[in-house]
């Protein structure tokens, strides 16, 4: 058998490794979604300003 205070420092390891992967997954998760929100919105904005761009320089033409 372990000594208790070994026993609770492999628990307190064990804890913090844990967190520490839950933190690093949810920080890759977080940066992931984030940069493909932002390149959804600029794709989105980008297509709505040249739809708009083009509807404009079409009435300015007649």
């Amino acid at each position: 058998m372990l000594p208790c205070g070994v026993a609770w420092m492999y628990v307190l390891l064990f804890y913090i490794s844990s967190i520490a992967v839950v933190v690093a997954i949810s920080i890759v998760l977080g940066v992931g979604t984030a940069f493909l929100l932002g390149y959804s919105l600029h794709f989105i904005c980008h297509t709505i300003i040249t739809k708009v761009d083009k509807h404009l320089g079409q009435q300015n033409l007649k």
